[in-house]
């Protein structure tokens, strides 16, 4: 990965605790907050929602930061013995291959051992299909979205 190489040296793993999450919330609020994209703005919102009360659910994460500063976190869970979801993963996409680091490091601190990994869904989105077929996924199940009111 590009990233070990562009950044040796530069950057630090941190496992999300009481101590740095505020850290991350403070990412969060720089984190695409001037894009327009309104599904975008409220996933910005139910990240907010899940660091507030990271404490209180079931779930593992961490940071990385780069010359002292977040850059990235991403936040995981259990789905069963063997498998785990990435439920959130966000990153400078200006620095290459810092998405691919938070998810490796993540997963191999937080969730070491396991077999696989869920990535959700891609909301739709092509560039982040094209992301997640690139780790070669076992199965991919389609999925739909229903509106009410509207015909096809």
């Amino acid at each position: 990965n590009a990233f070990y190489k562009d950044y040796e040296g530069r950057w630090s793993y941190e496992t999300l605790n009481e101590t740095n999450i505020d850290d991350c919330i403070g990412y969060l609020r720089d984190w695409k907050s001037e894009d327009p994209d309104d599904f975008l703005q409220s996933e910005r919102i139910g990240t907010f929602r899940i660091l507030d009360l990271y404490n209180e659910l079931p779930c593992k994460g961490g940071l990385i930061r780069i010359d002292g500063n977040v850059r990235a976190f991403a936040i995981g869970s259990m789905l069963s013995d063997r498998m785990c979801q990435e439920n959130i993963e966000k990153a400078d996409g200006d620095v290459r291959g810092l998405y691919q680091c938070i998810m490796k490091e993540m997963l191999s601190h937080e969730f070491p051992g396991i077999e696989l990994v869920n990535r959700e869904d891609d909301t739709g989105r092509e560039n982040l299909r094209a992301a997640k077929l690139s780790y070669h996924p076992v199965s991919i199940i389609e999925k739909y979205r229903i509106k009410k009111g509207v015909e096809s």
